[in-house]
Order: structure tokens, then C-alpha cells, then sequence
């Protein structure tokens, strides 16, 4: 949530729908919108005028923004006796549980211990579960790919956003897509 003068386009056309002041964020806008924040000066001109790098600058946040959103939600499990449950990676507290948790178990899997159970999961919905340490490794596993993927897509997106050359050109890259 931002509170300022933005600009907000068709990310399909770079066309400017409305601009405005006051609060505004990602979740407020209708599908295939993006919007942009610009300073008080650049306001009274169209979307256009605005200089290339304050355009990127802005929309390289609201690309921060749908990342941190992105994991904020947690990772959500696919298969196995967790799945469907969503496991929380947003907070300093729960990455380093998790981190802490993956090298544990990937020492019991090394001394022999895959097959024991041991490996405890703590839920979004609070639940608990106790798995496999090879099944809980596995679990660490899919979710450190999928935070990669996140990661990943965050850079590719700043990267096209960098490499525009033009405010059309920037204004059509569609930050809320594609995201994992």
C-alpha cells in the first residue's frame, strides 16, 4: 500500500487509465492494471513525460511489493501428508526455522535415519504434523525451489524493467503475471 500521486495503465497497451492521490495498492486494481508512483511535480503531466528512470524506479517497487505478497502467502504444500497445508517462509523467525530444520534432517537422512520419523512441521493453520526426516527434507526441498523460482522471477522482472528503453516499452511489462 503506498499513499502519493500515482499513474495507473493498461499493462496490455501502456495507455494511462487514472491518476490520482491517496492510497493505492496491487490488490485495489483491476486485472491487467498496473500503476506507478511519481513525485508531485511529475503528476501534472501524462504518464509519458514522466522520466524513464522515476517509471522504472516505481515499477521496480510494485515488483518488490507482489514478491513480498508472493511470500508472504507461504509456500503451499503439493503431495504427500501435507498436502494442501501452507507452511510460512515470510518471516526472518520462520526462515531460519526452516533452514535450521532442512540441515537437520539432511544429517539424519546422511547417518542413516531417512526412514525415521522426526521431522516436525508446524502449519499455517496450526497444525502439526510429524514426517520422515526424508519426507520432511523433501518438503524443505520443494519449498527452497519455489522460493528460488520467486526470487528468480523478481530479477528477470527487474531486468526487463532496466532494459527498457522506452516508457511504452516499460508500461507494458505486466509485473503481476507469472509470478509461482
Amino acid at each position: 500500500m503506498m499513499n502519493g500521486y500515482f499513474f495507473s495503465y493498461d499493462i496490455a497497451t501502456g495507455e494511462q487509465r487514472w491518476k490520482g492521490r491517496g492510497d493505492i495498492s496491487i490488490q485495489n486494481l483491476p486485472a491487467g492494471f498496473g500503476f506507478v508512483a511519481v513525485s508531485e511535480a511529475h503528476f501534472a503531466g501524462n504518464l509519458v513525460d514522466v522520466p524513464l528512470a522515476s517509471l522504472q524506479s516505481g515499477i521496480s517497487a510494485q515488483v518488490n511489493a507482489r514478491r513480498d505478497k508472493v511470500l508472504q502467502g507461504g509456500f503451499l504444500v503439493s503431495g504427500g501428508l501435507l498436502d494442501g497445508e501452507i507452511l510460512q517462509v515470510f518471516d526472518p523467525n520462520d526462515q531460519t526455522n526452516w533452514l535450521v530444520s532442512a540441515r537437520l534432517y539432511d544429517k539424519q537422512i546422511v547417518l542413516g535415519n531417512g526412514s525415521v520419523t522426526g521431522a516436525k512441521f508446524r502449519t499455517l493453520a496450526n497444525n502439526t504434523f510429524d514426517l520422515t526426516f526424508a519426507d520432511g527434507a523433501a518438503v524443505l526441498d520443494a519449498m527452497a525451489l519455489w522460493g528460488a523460482s520467486v526470487w528468480q522471477h523478481s530479477w528477470d522482472m527487474k531486468d526487463d524493467i532496466a532494459a527498457a528503453a522506452d516508457a511504452p516499452t516499460l508500461l507494458q511489462i505486466d509485473y503481476t503475471a507469472g509470478w509461482p
